[in-house]
């Protein structure tokens, strides 16, 4: 399935299947794809209740109209419930895959990545120009919990092009390169 496909599925809208085959039935499937759903909410909701933050990044599809490649138009590809299931299984398959890694003998060959805080007085200059905002005053940067929280209700206040701008904001404004290490490194 492609993730509109898969979306389509969990909204319960009529599609036109491809062929399953073995044992597997489209009501098997169907059940599956919602308790992926159902578990990976879940795990979703008690990451951001442990402070997670997600920033998206805005991706637009462009669509050709002939053969010469003329635009037709575009579409900012939206995040449904699909890509974030596919987005809390790859997550959880890092941090299996790096657990084995640190417990294992190629521990000390395991290259990981780190996010480290954001610069502080580059941090502060956007909270500032953010309390200034109309609407924003009450942005609580202490955090990625707190930022992800005020993220929401930036989200919920303003509607989601301004929530896109001050994501775009906050990225830009004292967010620090992830950096990568060897496992086991001091620095």
């Amino acid at each position: 399935f492609s993730y509109e496909e898969a979306q389509d599925v969990l909204d319960g809208k009529d599609l036109e299947w491809p062929d399953v085959e073995g044992d597997h039935t489209k009501e098997q499937i169907t059940k599956d794809l919602m308790d992926l759903l159902d578990v990976c909410g879940k795990i979703r909701h008690l990451r951001f209740d442990g402070g997670a933050l997600k920033l998206d990044q805005v991706k637009l599809n462009f669509r050709k109209l002939d053969s010469d490649g003329t635009l037709d138009g575009y579409a900012v590809e939206e995040h449904s419930p699909s890509h974030w299931v596919i987005e809390e299984l790859m997550l959880m398959a890092n941090k299996v895959v790096a657990t084995h890694m640190a417990q294992s003998d190629l521990g000390k060959i395991a290259v990981l990545r780190n996010h480290q805080a954001p610069d502080e007085k580059k941090w502060e200059t956007m909270l500032g120009l953010l309390s200034r905002m109309e609407g924003m005053e009450s942005f609580d940067g202490t955090d990625a919990g707190t930022v992800q929280r005020s993220l929401q209700r930036v989200r919920e206040a303003h509607g989601e092009h301004v929530a896109t701008a001050v994501e775009l904001l906050v990225k830009t404004g004292g967010l620090t390169q992830a950096k990568y290490y060897a496992y086991g490194d001091e620095e």
